[in-house]
């Protein structure tokens, strides 16, 4: 008798069939995957909203904006469900029961490396939770001082030579315009410059608003001389850092680095609106 089938040939569901216990790891790979469906989900309803006139709220600035991409985020969740539309559990098929030690691209891109799928995966799972917890992070300033930040930014941003509207919206996707905002790994100010960073470009206070976009520019301006004007590239070098676009010959495979730079272009359409 086939496994899942009775004697007659009427299908067994498959909760009646002796479950094996998953491993801690096939447990963790199963959550990733369905995180993986509901960032996607939540991609599509951003994708969807952005053909709208007009928005949800009626004034639209950085808190109804975190607003929203918290509303998105519980609504890709109830839309997936606790287990998901077939996505996640097809993702986590292929993961967890491909052979991964012969394939023959895995096998060339690793040598005679071990190549754990899960240790791949995680790590970007854990950076598309990072920024989606960022939306309750930066404390937003007020109306009026969003406009004097703004107004600043802009106007650095053409003494350089650069799109003020770019520029714009990659400091509301940093630090949502918050002059004070400080990360999980120290990074400081509206451009959220490192101190190493803050230090190798000649700011000596990174909590200073002039000193912080001006740091972030200069470097903003040798990512864009590194990549030959691209900005999607320098904006997920600012991010993920050179190195890592250099070795994926483009963006990175990262969730955070993607999320990254799709919010800078969304918050750029929505301005040319």
């Amino acid at each position: 008798m086939i496994e899942g089938q009775s004697i007659r040939g009427n299908h067994v569901p498959e909760s009646a069939l002796p479950q094996r216990k998953e491993t801690d790891r096939e447990q963790q790979l199963r959550e990733t995957s369905l995180e993986f469906e509901r960032l996607l989900a939540q991609q599509m309803i951003e994708s969807m909203q952005s053909t709208l006139e007009g928005g949800f709220f009626e004034r639209e600035d950085s808190s109804s904006r975190w607003y929203m991409n918290i509303f998105n985020r519980e609504l890709a969740a109830e839309l997936t469900g606790k287990d998901g539309q077939g996505l996640a559990r097809a993702l986590y098929e292929q993961v967890a029961r491909r052979d991964w030690a012969a394939d023959p691209v895995i096998r060339s891109a690793h040598g005679s490396r071990s190549f754990d799928p899960f240790t791949a995966i995680k790590p970007e799972a854990d950076a598309a939770e990072r920024v989606r917890r960022s939306a309750a992070r930066w404390r937003a300033p007020s109306s009026e001082r969003r406009r004097e930040l703004e107004q600043l930014v802009r106007g650095l941003a053409l003494r350089r030579g650069l799109d003020a509207d770019w520029i714009a919206a990659l400091v509301e996707t940093e630090s949502a315009w918050d002059e004070r905002a400080r990360s999980a790994k120290g990074a400081l100010g509206l451009m959220q410059l490192l101190p190493e960073t803050a230090g190798a470009l000649g700011v000596r206070n990174p909590l200073d608003p002039r000193e912080n976009v001006e740091g972030g520019l200069r470097y903003l301006q040798d990512l864009l001389g590194r990549f030959k004007g691209d900005r999607r590239l320098a904006a997920a070098a600012y991010n993920a850092g050179p190195e890592a676009v250099d070795r994926h010959r483009g963006v990175p495979p990262f969730a955070e680095t993607r999320v990254y730079v799709e919010r800078i272009e969304a918050l750029m359409r929505e301005k040319q609106r």
